[in-house]
């Protein structure tokens, strides 16, 4: 038989005990500055030895393939403030573990590359880890939609799943895995808890935004503000506190 062009997925497995922050969908610079504080606050407080930064760090709204008025404001000046918040942020935990893993808006760099400019794609300056810095700052990078474990909990963006959030996201992550499992993206705080017939216990979280709420192409949602504490224990077994933020606090 001929060989086959499938790539297996290879996934991240964190075993580094303690205290993770989990925060996503930052979308420099569209951030909301008091939610990325008040998590920080805490991830220091607790003495965070790990920070996972759970997809769509940046809006890419420069290269969004989506109807957008022309703005002054281009991709230089996104990466820029994406960079700078990164510097930020490892000031605020220079002894943390960072993991950076792409959402679907930074896929969008990749894509458009793609479509504007394929034979350029190859060149590694083009790449967004590359072009953050990410080397220089200790900062891993996750792409592809792999998963990423902390301790036994696995963790998504949640773009991976396919479009839809439903009445709960968190319930509907666990329908399309059918694992315990956390998840952003939705910019939404909720979480599901279920029992198997076969007396296996299952949760799932969804965890909120870190950016402005009233977009203009969604401007009444149902988005809130939010993060996530993981305890990651020596065995693998964790603790989740998922936190609403409203006004910073």
């Amino acid at each position: 038989l001929p060989e086959s062009l499938c790539k297996p997925l290879t996934h991240l497995l964190i075993d580094t005990p303690g205290w993770w922050l989990v925060l996503g969908d930052t979308h420099f610079p569209m951030h909301d500055k008091g939610t990325i504080e008040a998590a920080f606050r805490e991830a220091r407080e607790k003495n965070a030895v790990g920070v996972l930064l759970n997809g769509d760090l940046m809006d890419m709204f420069s290269v969004s393939p989506f109807f957008r008025e022309p703005s002054k404001e281009g991709f230089l000046d996104e990466l820029d403030c994406a960079r700078q918040a990164l510097a930020w942020m490892r000031s605020r935990l220079p002894k943390a573990r960072f993991v950076l893993r792409e959402g679907n808006h930074d896929f969008r760099l990749r894509r458009y590359i793609v479509e504007r400019a394929g034979a350029l794609f190859e060149l590694p300056e083009l790449r967004l880890p590359n072009l953050l810095g990410l080397a220089e700052k200790g900062i891993e990078w996750v792409q592809d939609k792999r998963k990423v474990y902390l301790g036994k909990l696995i963790t998504l963006h949640g773009h991976e799943l396919r479009k839809g959030e439903g009445v709960n996201p968190a319930r509907l992550a666990f329908l399309r895995t059918t694992a315990t499992v956390l998840v952003n993206h939705h910019h939404r705080t909720s979480e599901h808890h279920q029992r198997g017939l076969d007396e296996r216990a299952f949760a799932a979280w969804s965890v909120g935004c870190a950016c402005y709420v009233h977009c203009d192409y969604d401007p009444y949602n149902q988005w809130n503000h939010g993060y996530a504490m993981v305890e990651v224990s020596n065995d693998g077994w964790f603790s989740v506190h998922n936190k609403r933020v409203l006004n910073g606090r």
